[in-house]
């Protein structure tokens, strides 16, 4: 069967994809293993566009212009504590301070992880995560 392909494909022209595209196109054949076929090499090569494009802004972006996008790259650079990246972004959600300043300024981030842990809804879940940040802290700002 495999022989039986290969001739085929070399029989085959361009021409012949051509031809068979205009017939596809003019409603002139049903054949829906064609068309399936054909879409998806359409979206293969736009999904292929769509990921060499990202990776090119990716690789020459500069550097961050929005205080999200600084946030998250601070945050990369931080060896974060089991959950405590989930746990900071709650907290600079809840608090509406951005993220960039958590990770900078020492006297801010206990401010806001105070005033976090002491909002009612969640309660045991901030407690818990008040001791995760705590250790964060450390990491950030080295404490000793």
């Amino acid at each position: 069967m495999t022989l039986w392909m290969y001739q085929l494909a070399s029989s085959l022209t361009f021409s012949d994809l051509q031809k068979s595209m205009h017939s596809q196109l003019r409603g002139e054949t049903a054949d829906p293993v064609y068309r399936n076929t054909l879409l998806c090499i359409v979206a293969s090569v736009a999904l292929l566009a769509l990921v060499l494009r990202w990776r090119q802004r990716r690789k020459l972006g500069g550097p961050p212009n929005n205080v999200r996008k600084l946030g998250w790259e601070l945050s990369r650079s931080v060896p974060f504590p089991a959950g405590s990246r989930l746990l900071l972004w709650w907290v600079s959600w809840s608090t509406r301070v951005p993220v960039a300043v958590l990770l900078i300024s020492g006297e801010t981030f206990d401010a806001s992880v105070e005033s976090w842990s002491k909002q009612p809804t969640f309660a045991v879940a901030r407690e818990w995560g008040r001791g995760r940040l705590l250790k964060l802290k450390h990491v950030l700002f080295d404490c000793h």
